[in-house]
C-alpha cells in the first residue's frame, strides 16, 4: 500500500512545487515591483482574497466531501459530477454578489489599517477578483473527480495555471497599471484551470446531464458546507494575520505576508501531497467504505500521522537555519532592502512553528471525514481560530509586536490539534496514543538532525554562497528522508516494493 502512495505522492509534489515556486515567482515579482509600500500592500490584498477562496473552494472541503462520494458511489458519478457543479456555482455565484454589494464593509474588516487611498482602490478593483469565485467553486468538483480517479498530477496543477496567469499579468503592465491587470487575470486563471480539467476528464464530464434523481441532498450540502467552514478557517490564519498587520504600519501587511508564503511552501507541496493521495484509500477503508478494513485503516492512519510529523518537524528546522538564504533568494532583489529581508527572515522563523501543528491538522481532518465526520473539524478549527483572534488582540492590547502576533497564530493551531485529537479517540481511532509512542518522535528527531548537519556545516565556511547554501539545504533534506525511511520499517517495506515495481 505504501508503495503505490509513494508513486502517487511523486505526481502530486511535483504538481504541486510547480504550483508553489510560480506562487513565488508571483510573490517575488510583487516585490520587485513595489517593494513594502502601499501598492504593495493592495496588490497582496487583492490577490490574497482569492487565493483564500481557491483553497478552501476549490482544494479544501467541497473537495473533500465530493471525493468521498464519487469514490462510494461510481455508478452515479458523472451525474454527480453535474449536478454538484451546478449547485455550487448557483450558491456561490449568489455569495459573490452579495460580497460585492458589502465590499466596503471587507475592505474594513479585513484591511483596517489601509489610509484612505488604499481603501478607496481596493474597494474600485474589488469586484474583479470577487467574481472569480463561483469558478473557482466548480472547481472543487472537477478537482474531486480526477482525485477519485487517482489523477492526481492534474489535479494538482491547477495553481501552477493560476499562478503562471497572474505573473503575466504583473510582467505585461508596468507598475502603474499592474494591480488592476492582477484583479482582472484573477477570472482568467481560475476559469483556465477548469477548461483544462474539463478536458482531462473528457466526454464523460457530459454523460450525466440530468436533473432526476437528483444527487445532491441536504445532507452532503450541510458535509460540504461543514467542510468548507474547517478548511476556511484554516486559510484564513494567514488572512487574519495580513488584517492584524495592517495595524502595525505601512509595508506589515506585505512582510507579515511573504514570511506565510515562505512557511505555507512546504505545508502545500510536501505535507498536503500526502493528505491529497491519502484521502481516497481512508475513504475506501474506513467504517462504510466499499474496503471497509479497521486494520488497514489503522495502519495507514498511523503511517499517514508519523510522516506528516517527521516532515513538518524537518520543514520547520531547515526553514529556522536557512531562514536568511531562503529570503534572500525567494525576494532579495528589486526594491526589497537588507532591513526589510531581514525583517521578512525574521517573521518567517516564529511562523514556521505553525508547520507542527498545521501539517497535523490537515491529517486529522481528513481522517474524520473519510469516517463522515464534517462537523468536528469544523468546531476544531473554529475553536482554534477564536484561541488565535483572543491571542492577537491581546497582543495588540499590550503593545506586541510582529513576532508575538505571529506566536498567536501559532498557539491557536494547537489548540484546534488537541480538539481534533480529542475527537478521533472518541471515534475510537487512537491518534493521540499512536503520537505519543517514542519511535514516531526519534524518527522525527533523527530525521531532523540529520537533515542539520549539511546546513550547520556549510554556515561556518567562510566562503559560503547562496548556491553552497541551497546544495546543503537540498542535501540535508534527503538525508533526513533517508534517516527516516531507514529508522521506519514500513517506509523499508515500501521502498523495496518500488524497487521491485509492485
Amino acid at each position: 500500500m505504501l508503495a503505490a502512495v509513494l508513486r502517487s505522492g511523486v505526481a502530486v509534489a511535483l504538481a504541486l512545487l510547480i504550483g508553489r515556486l510560480l506562487g513565488f515567482g508571483r510573490e517575488a515579482t510583487i516585490a520587485a515591483s513595489f517593494g513594502l509600500g502601499r501598492e504593495a500592500d493592495i496588490a497582496v490584498f487583492l490577490v490574497g482574497l482569492p487565493d483564500f477562496l481557491i483553497n478552501v473552494l476549490g482544494a479544501g472541503g467541497v473537495t473533500a466531501v465530493l471525493v468521498v462520494a464519487f469514490r462510494q458511489r461510481a455508478g452515479v458519478a458523472s451525474q454527480l459530477l453535474f449536478q454538484a457543479s451546478l449547485a455550487i456555482f448557483g450558491m456561490i455565484g449568489l455569495l459573490a454578489l452579495l460580497l460585492i454589494a458589502v465590499r466596503s464593509g471587507m475592505v474594513d474588516l479585513l484591511a483596517p489599517g489601509f489610509d484612505a487611498v488604499a481603501r478607496q482602490r481596493t474597494i474600485d478593483l474589488l469586484p474583479l477578483v470577487i467574481l472569480a469565485a463561483p469558478v473557482a467553486a466548480i472547481n472543487a468538483v472537477t478537482i474531486a473527480w480526477l482525485q477519485a480517479e487517482d489523477r492526481f498530477f492534474l489535479s494538482a496543477i491547477g495553481t501552477a495555471v493560476i499562478n503562471a496567469v497572474l505573473i503575466v499579468a504583473l510582467l505585461v503592465d508596468g507598475q502603474d497599471g499592474s494591480v488592476a491587470w492582477l484583479a482582472a487575470a484573477v477570472i482568467g486563471g481560475v476559469l483556465l484551470r477548469w477548461l483544462i480539467q474539463m478536458a482531462a476528464i473528457g466526454r464523460r464530464a457530459f454523460g450525466g446531464l440530468s436533473f432526476t434523481p437528483w444527487l445532491v441532498d441536504r445532507r452532503m450540502i450541510l458535509g460540504m458546507a461543514q467542510t468548507s467552514a474547517a478548511e476556511s478557517v484554516v486559510f484564513f490564519y494567514p488572512f487574519a494575520l495580513r488584517a492584524f498587520a495592517t495595524l502595525f504600519g505601512i509595508g506589515a501587511l506585505a512582510g507579515v505576508n511573504y514570511a506565510t508564503r515562505l512557511v505555507l511552501l512546504p505545508l502545500g507541496v510536501v505535507i498536503m501531497t500526502l493528505t491529497i493521495i491519502l484521502l481516497p484509500r481512508l475513504a475506501s477503508l474506513a467504517p462504510g467504505g466499499a474496503e471497509q478494513d479497521r486494520a488497514a485503516f489503522l495502519g495507514l492512519v498511523r503511517q499517514g500521522q508519523t510522516w506528516i510529523l517527521v516532515l513538518s518537524v524537518m520543514a520547520f528546522g531547515a526553514l529556522v537555519l536557512s531562514r536568511d538564504l531562503v529570503t534572500t533568494l525567494v525576494f532579495g532583489w528589486g526594491e526589497i532592502t537588507p532591513g526589510e529581508l531581514s525583517v521578512i527572515a525574521n517573521l518567517t522563523a516564529i511562523y514556521a512553528i505553525s508547520l507542527i501543528p498545521l501539517g497535523l491538522n490537515v491529517f486529522y481532518r481528513r481522517v474524520l471525514n473519510a469516517m463522515g465526520d464534517t462537523r468536528s473539524p469544523m468546531l476544531g478549527e473554529g475553536l482554534g481560530f477564536i484561541a488565535f483572534l483572543i491571542a492577537a488582540l491581546a497582543v495588540k492590547a499590550m503593545g506586541g509586536t510582529l513576532m508575538h502576533l505571529m506566536l498567536a497564530a501559532v498557539f491557536g493551531a494547537f489548540v484546534s490539534s488537541v480538539y481534533l485529537l480529542l475527537k478521533t479517540a472518541r471515534r475510537d481511532v487512537p491518534m493521540a496514543a499512536m503520537l505519543a509512542q517514542p519511535p514516531t518522535w526519534i524518527t522525527a528527531i533523527l530525521a531532523t538532525v540529520a537533515m542539520a548537519v549539511p546546513i550547520l556545516v556549510e554556515q561556518r565556511f567562510e566562503g559560503s554562497t547562496a548556491t553552497t547554501g541551497l546544495i546543503a539545504l537540498l542535501a540535508g533534506g534527503l538525508l533526513g528522508i533517508a534517516i527516516a525511511v531507514a529508522v521506519n520499517r514500513d517506509a523499508r517495506s515500501a521502498v523495496m516494493g518500488l524497487r521491485r515495481g509492485q
